[in-house]
């Protein structure tokens, strides 16, 4: 019954232009869906920074003997690029930008910032390495000592979760 489908839709669609007007209905309702798709996985780190956000936000309510406040200042980075670093970031507000070798890295013609809801200094505190960029601007932060964020590793599953999918995301980033 008919050809089999080979994966180029604007193709299949221009051969099916003069067809049945069903197999179109369907092609579109097919097009949308992989629209979809290909939107849910751009919008996934994002998710994943919520549901990270989320699990860091809930540990400074339940214990915030845990966590600190901090003011980013720009000119003062927060975190240096080849200097160990003793905590993870979560910007509450304001925002940051990130310096390699002391030049802004940009993506898509545009500098690369960190907003509020974003996390910093976790792949460094994960691979157990220097931090490989400067993190300046103004802010306010949540801070979590690299000793915490390790313990919370361990200790718990939904924190441990959002934090190996947001560092495989970021690390899928770099190479």
């Amino acid at each position: 019954m008919g050809r089999r489908f080979d994966g180029r839709l604007t193709q299949a669609r221009r051969q099916l232009e003069e067809g049945d007007p069903c197999i179109l209905v369907c092609l579109e309702k097919i097009c949308a869906w992989e629209r979809q798709q290909r939107e849910a996985v751009a919008q996934q780190p994002k998710f994943i920074n919520q549901k990270l956000t989320k699990v860091m936000i809930d540990l400074a309510r339940d214990h915030p003997e845990l966590v600190q406040l901090q003011e980013a200042k720009h000119g003062k980075n927060l975190i240096t690029q080849g200097q160990e670093s003793d905590s993870v970031y979560l910007v509450l507000s304001g925002y940051l930008h990130v310096y390699k070798d002391g030049r802004l890295l940009m993506k898509d013609k545009g500098p690369i910032i960190v907003k509020t809801g974003d996390i910093v200094g976790e792949i460094s505190v994960l691979k157990g390495g220097m931090p490989t960029a400067s993190i300046t601007g103004n802010a306010v932060v949540l801070r979590i000592s690299k000793q915490e964020f390790q313990r919370q590793l361990e200790i718990n599953r939904m924190f441990r979760d959002g934090v190996e999918e947001l560092a495989n995301t970021r690390l899928l980033e770099q190479y």
